[in-house]
């Protein structure tokens, strides 16, 4: 027995302005402080604030 498989069409889709130029930075907060927690990261949000990150996840 053969199959057909068809994929959905796209969906459409249009990015907020003020995403446009953003730049996104996402970190893994068991490897990017040694304590490993979020207390620990959050303090370095400044710091990524300064180099233009505006999106962080």
């Amino acid at each position: 027995m053969t199959h057909s498989f068809e994929p959905a069409p796209e969906t459409p889709f249009e990015h907020p302005s003020w995403s446009v130029n953003a730049t996104i930075y996402q970190i893994n907060t068991r490897h990017f402080t040694p304590e490993g927690t979020l207390r620990a990261a959050m303090a370095h949000l400044p710091r990524l604030a300064e180099l233009g990150v505006g999106i962080r996840g």
